[in-house]
């Protein structure tokens, strides 16, 4: 069986599509996506350093605390959720009061 998938540089196609004129980047991390292992700090860093344009994370995403901790990070303009919530681990409006005692300016 032939591999036809591209290999595509993450850093690189970011660069790229904020070229073309991308109004801002949705990233997930493919690797945690649906685990629940935490974010991928290390790879929100690095976007972070070449990302002109607002920033949404998704992926390993397993607590109030990890959203907390993204939103709080400079360069991060949003979480984007999914296990967290299809699953009942936590809902809308408990994470609303977290984020709001929290001080996070929130738009949900």
């Amino acid at each position: 069986m032939e591999d036809n998938q591209q290999k595509i540089d993450v850093f690189n196609w970011i660069k790229e599509v904020q070229k073309l004129g991308a109004g801002e980047i949705l990233i997930i991390s493919v690797d945690n996506d649906g685990l629940c292992k935490g974010p991928d700090f290390e790879l929100i860093d690095n976007i972070k350093k070449i990302c002109n344009v607002p920033l949404i994370y998704g992926g390993g995403v397993s607590s109030k605390s990890d959203i907390l901790e993204i939103l709080n990070l400079e360069g991060v303009d949003a979480v984007s959720l999914s296990h967290l919530l299809h699953f009942n681990k936590d809902n809308i409006k408990n994470l609303k009061n977290y984020l709001n005692y929290n001080n996070v300016d929130i738009r949900i």
